[in-house]
């Protein structure tokens, strides 16, 4: 609990509390009538530390410290006036949760969320911004299409934005929000003096120093190795949404040590495992530029020689009636099962969404096959006793000619002229708005002429008939066969694309696939764990 703050919110509060999700035995807190009614009509013990001794309750009161010098800093910075202090409490709650931790480099939200924070949507306390006017609000064909705004924090997991909305001084939560960092509007009329700002904030040193007594000055001038990282732990230990105060080991705190000599250290690991973090990169300067650059322009030259070998474009000068869509990389890692990347991979994508229709395409759509003739295939395969693999096609929409005709502007890593030279593009780049159709039809042509059947309930399930009997069902680039002998099909399809053969099915459409002399077997226990971690539902019970 931390305050009395001077200026009372609208509801009169004066006071913020922190609280930490953790298990404790026991607790401590400041004697106070309040806290203890409380405790005893709930039916919790509780030990009392003596009043004005913080050294005490060390994680709270750090977590305090750490909260209110964040807050009283964008305070400053924003010059917005302190009845606006729980915003900026809030606002730098949060960002203490996105602190890493040095004992497993990971922050508090990830450990909470099981996910890693994305840093792209902060923004600066106070700085400007422009909300979108819904559309029934706008009465005026001409008028304004977003009020002028301050921003005031996060909802939502930083998903929402709060801003105060200049012309009524309203909060409003929305999160089409445009934001301009560089400006801090605040509140002319109602601006405060950085002196005010330091008053109206409860002070740091009274949280964290003990008042000079005599008992504090007969104290030792040195403190022993454990101590001193009983102390830096606790200090290190950043403050989250939910949160129980309780010391770790409050009888090795020294009353004489200094924390303005102790405060940086969190802060250097934090800079230092934000420096070494392996974020995929969303942006192509952002993947040269990375700490594992190396890997990732290894993949960017894998992607173009890929394009290259496949004839996807021929470079030509412009022309004036070109319209050349963008296009744009997309970066992805590849994990084992226990997190560690096993693959850099990037890809250029077309941005399909500037494609003009009627003229850039037609039909979009590309059937994929059904669950339904995914299990009826398996259980024809159990009963003949047929072999059931699996193959991937790599690249495979790059494979498939274009009906029409799209130019592409030169993407970033591809060395041209991109004031008079173009793309024009003999195959379906990712992103365009025909690709998979594209991929569909040149696949199933090819397995037509390779005499295979189409299914006229399914689409994308094919057979052929023989001494040696094959069918196949399709999933985008996922191909899953069976018959009695597959190797000599397989040899023929690796002919025409590349394809990855990965031997027996085992996985396939979240699907885990066991092999048995009898059959198959199916199962998801593993995609259902998945879910459960995602939504922290694993321990519910059935």
């Amino acid at each position: 609990l931390c305050g009395p703050f001077q200026t009372p919110l609208i509801g009169g509060a004066k006071y913020f509390l922190i609280i930490e999700r953790k298990s404790k035995i026991s607790s401590q807190m400041e004697e106070g009538n309040v806290s203890i009614n409380h405790c005893t009509e709930a039916g919790i013990n509780h030990k009392i530390s003596p009043p004005y001794t913080p050294q005490h309750n060390p994680f709270s009161e750090r977590g305090n410290r750490s909260v209110l010098e964040k807050a009283r800093c964008i305070m400053l910075q924003s010059k917005l006036p302190m009845k606006y202090w729980a915003e900026a409490v809030s606002t730098a709650t949060f960002l203490c949760n996105l602190i890493p931790k040095h004992e497993d480099q990971k922050t508090p939200y990830e450990i909470w969320y099981n996910t890693k924070p994305s840093l792209h949507r902060l923004k600066p306390f106070g700085c400007k911004a422009w909300l979108k006017i819904p559309t029934n609000h706008i009465k005026n064909k001409l008028g304004p299409k977003a009020w002028d705004g301050i921003f005031l924090g996060y909802e939502n997991l930083a998903s929402s934005f709060c801003i105060l909305r200049l012309i009524d001084q309203k909060i409003i939560i929305n999160r089409h929000v445009v934001f301009d960092e560089e400006k801090f509007p605040s509140l002319p009329s109602q601006q405060q003096s950085t002196e005010d700002v330091f008053k109206s904030f409860p002070s740091s040193n009274q949280m964290i120093e003990e008042e000079d007594t005599e008992e504090s000055s007969s104290s030792t001038d040195s403190m022993s190795d454990e101590e001193e990282e009983t102390y830096v732990d606790a200090l290190e230990h950043q403050p989250s949404r939910i949160r129980i105060i309780g010391p770790r080991h409050p009888t090795l705190i020294s009353s004489e040590i200094n924390s303005n000599n102790i405060l940086p250290y969190p802060r250097r690991q934090a800079r230092a495992n934000l420096a070494n973090s392996n974020q995929v990169p969303k942006t192509f300067n952002e993947a040269i530029t990375s700490p594992n650059k190396d890997e990732w322009n290894l993949a960017i030259k894998k992607e173009l020689q890929n394009i290259e070998n496949l004839k996807v474009w021929t470079l030509r000068e412009r022309k004036d009636n070109d319209h050349p869509i963008t296009s744009t990389w997309i970066f992805k890692e590849k994990t084992d099962d226990s997190g560690r990347v096993t693959k850099h991979k990037a890809r250029l994508c077309a941005h399909g969404f500037h494609q003009i229709a009627g003229l850039d395409y037609q039909s979009t759509f590309s059937p994929t096959g059904r669950l339904s003739s995914l299990r009826a295939s398996i259980s024809f395969a159990a009963i003949y006793g047929y072999e059931f693999h699996q193959m991937d096609v790599q690249s495979a929409f790059l494979n498939a000619p274009l009906q029409e005709e799209i130019c592409l502007e030169i993407p970033q890593g591809v060395p041209a002229n991109k004031e008079t030279q173009v793309l024009q593009l003999n195959k379906a780049l990712y992103g365009l708005k025909q690709a998979s159709l594209a991929w569909y039809k040149h696949l199933s042509n090819w397995l037509i002429t390779s005499n295979f059947q189409c299914s006229i309930t399914d689409p994308c399930v094919f057979w052929r008939k023989g001494k040696k009997p094959i069918w196949i069902y399709i999933h985008v680039d996922d191909l899953a066969i069976f018959g009695p002998n597959l190797n000599e099909f397989k040899e023929e399809i690796k002919s025409e694309f590349d394809i990855k053969d990965l031997g027996k099915a085992n996985l396939l459409l979240e699907i885990k696939i066991s092999h048995f002399n009898d059959g198959f077997g199916l199962n998801q226990e593993h995609y259902i764990k998945e879910l459960a971690d995602k939504y922290n539902i694993k321990d519910l019970v059935p």
